[in-house]
C-alpha cells in the first residue's frame, strides 16, 4: 500500500536509475549530470545532492550497487557521446576510486554476495570476477540468448538476471559459495 512520497529533490537532472545503501539511510542515483547521493535520513529541507567526483579524464562516474558493508559503490566512468565505460569502485572511507581489472566490463555490473565478489552480463554469458584472487569465470551461458542485468537476491543465493529471447522466460539461479 502506497503510504506517503518524499521529494528529495527538485532537480531538472535526469534520473536514470537509483538504489539504496544497505542501511537504507543513502541513495546512491545517476542523473544526466552524472552519480549523486542523498542522505535519506535528514528532513528535505536540510538534504543537498553529493556528486560524485570525476576521473582524471573529466569522465562522469555512474553509481550501480552497494557493497554488502555499505563502504564502497561499484559504477563506471563514462563520458558522453562515448561508447565505451570503465568500471571502478568508490571507497566512501577513503574518497577514492579503485579502477576494476580490464575483464571487469559488461552490462549490469553488481556485487555477487561479497564485497569482493562482481558479476555483469556480457553477450551471452553472465560472469563472476574475484577482486582478491583476480579470476574470472563463466558462470553459465543462455546461447543463443543474450544475458543482462544479473542481479543476487536479498536471500544471497539466489542470482536474477535477464534472458533477452523471443519466449521471455524468467530464470533462476542458485549461487552457493565456494568457500
Amino acid at each position: 500500500v502506497y503510504k506517503r512520497q518524499t521529494l528529495i529533490t527538485d532537480s531538472d537532472a535526469g534520473f536514470m536509475f537509483s538504489d539504496p545503501s544497505p542501511d537504507g539511510m543513502t541513495l546512491s542515483t545517476n542523473t544526466t549530470e552524472g552519480g549523486i547521493l542523498f542522505k535519506l535520513s535528514q528532513p528535505y529541507s536540510a538534504q543537498t545532492a553529493w556528486s560524485f567526483p570525476r576521473d582524471s579524464q573529466d569522465r562522469k562516474f555512474a553509481p550501480l550497487d552497494w557493497s554488502a558493508d555499505g563502504r564502497q559503490i561499484l559504477g563506471f566512468f563514462y563520458a558522453p557521446g562515448a561508447t565505451d565505460s570503465v568500471t571502478a569502485l568508490y571507497n566512501l572511507d577513503s574518497e577514492a576510486y579503485e579502477m576494476a581489472p580490464a575483464d571487469v566490463g559488461g552490462q549490469g555490473q553488481s556485487f555477487l554476495g561479497t564485497d569482493h565478489r562482481l558479476v555483469w552480463a556480457e553477450g551471452s554469458k553472465v560472469i563472476v570476477h574475484d577482486l582478491r584472487m583476480g579470476e574470472t569465470r563463466e558462470l553459465l551461458s543462455t546461447a543463443p540468448d543474450l544475458a543482462a542485468w544479473p542481479m543476487l537476491g536479498p536471500d544471497g543465493k539466489t542470482l536474477y538476471f535477464v534472458q533477452r529471447s523471443a519466449s521471455a522466460d524468467i530464470h533462476l539461479l542458485v549461487a552457493e559459495d565456494p568457500s
